[in-house]
């Protein structure tokens, strides 16, 4: 997942990041270019001049008296709203999808409340995805 969380935005270079990352693995590469291919994937870098993008960016915050930390993999932030992004490697099929957004729900919770504190957007106003690499595919959590 280091390509899709370096990346600001796809575009022509997109293809050169590939090399620059040295990256040995052929399934990986197979994994990375599938999940470009992907209309519902790629639609989450395409270039937009009113957004601001957050990459692989620490947290620490206390939330309700906890200390909470983590490491948001890709937040779009816009003027009224965002976007959660998080990356799963997860081995599973499409038919795990459901169980899976289950499985890592209370983790994008937690970021959508740290967002809200970090960028002052209402909870409402921040949608959080899923980006399951193995089946190429969005969920919203």
């Amino acid at each position: 997942t280091t390509l899709f969380r370096s990346s600001e935005w796809r575009d022509a270079d997109t293809p050169t990041l590939l090399d620059e990352l040295q990256i040995d693995s052929p399934q990986a590469v197979e994994e990375v270019n599938r999940c470009l291919n992907s209309p519902e994937i790629a639609e989450l870098f395409q270039p937009d001049d009113e957004a601001e993008v957050w990459r692989e960016r620490p947290f620490e915050i206390m939330i309700d008296g906890e200390f909470c930390s983590g490491v948001f993999d890709r937040v779009i932030l816009y003027e009224k709203y965002a976007k959660i992004i998080d990356f799963k490697t997860d081995r599973i099929d499409k038919d795990g999808l459901p169980e899976a957004v289950k499985r890592h729900k209370a983790q994008l919770e937690l970021y959508r409340r740290a967002l809200t504190r970090l960028s002052g957007l209402p909870e409402t106003a921040i949608t959080c995805l899923l980006v399951f690499t193995r089946p190429a595919r969005v969920m919203k959590a």
